[in-house]
């Protein structure tokens, strides 16, 4: 079963993210994404006024689309739950841009890569059994 965990101790994003080599920003937040053992992917986002944004997606040998979109939707329920009413996203790869249009992210006129996503019409739908 592949599940989405935010990591709420800083010490342990910090640990995570230099065991491969990353720096931690300061306000970034961390969803893991795994399956048993394997990790998939980790996803960090920051909060805004408007809601949040995608800082970076950092994905693993081996991870699923469905991995990748679960933490992406994982963000969003995340945000949500803060109170945010917009996700924003620059999508590294082309994978990372098709899973963000099919959960509803739309780019945004006038910024070449950027997306948002409207959380609560993105909860009016089903999740379609993800």
């Amino acid at each position: 079963m592949i599940k989405a965990t935010p990591v709420r101790d800083i010490e342990d994003r910090n640990s995570l993210l230099e065991s491969i080599g990353l720096e931690p920003l300061e306000r970034e937040c961390l969803i893991t994404v795994t399956e048993e053992k394997q990790l998939h992917a980790f996803y960090l986002f920051v909060f805004c006024p408007e809601g949040g944004r995608v800082t970076r997606v950092i994905s693993f040998p081996g991870a699923s689309t469905v991995a990748l979109d679960l933490g992406l939707r994982a963000v969003v329920n995340f945000l949500d739950r803060a109170g945010g009413k917009t996700a924003f996203f620059e999508p590294p790869t082309d994978v990372m841009r098709a899973i963000a249009k099919s959960i509803g992210f739309l780019p945004v006129e006038g910024k070449a890569n950027e997306m948002a996503l409207d959380i609560k019409k993105f909860f009016e739908h089903p999740c379609q059994g993800h």
